[in-house]
C-alpha cells in the first residue's frame, strides 16, 4: 500500500491488485486521492473477474450480473456498425 501514495504509471495496476487482496475503497482513497466512484468501478471489476474466473473452461451458468455493461461493448460496436 506503500507504493500507492505517490502517482506512477504501475498505480491503477497496484490498486486492482489490492482489492484483488481485499483492500477497502476508503483505505485506498486515503492513499491515492482518487474518488471512491473510480475506485469502486475497479473494485466491481475485480468482483467480475473472480467471477467468471471461477467457470475456467466453461461458460457461467448465467452471465454475471453486469457483465454486459463492465465494457460497454455491445454499445460501441452498435455505434461503429451504424456510423460505417
Amino acid at each position: 500500500m506503500q507504493r500507492l501514495t505517490h502517482a506512477t504509471s504501475e498505480r491503477q495496476f497496484l490498486m486492482y491488485e489490492a482489492l484483488r487482496r481485499g483492500a477497502d475503497v476508503q483505505a485506498l482513497y486515503e492513499k491515492t486521492y482518487i474518488k471512491p466512484w473510480f475506485i469502486q468501478q475497479m473494485k466491481e471489476l475485480v468482483e467480475l473477474e473472480e467471477e467468471i474466473l471461477q467457470h475456467r473452461g466453461g461458460l457461467p451458468p448465467r452471465r454475471p450480473a453486469g457483465a454486459g455493461q463492465a465494457g460497454r461493448v455491445s454499445r460501441i460496436g452498435t455505434w461503429r456498425s451504424c456510423s460505417a
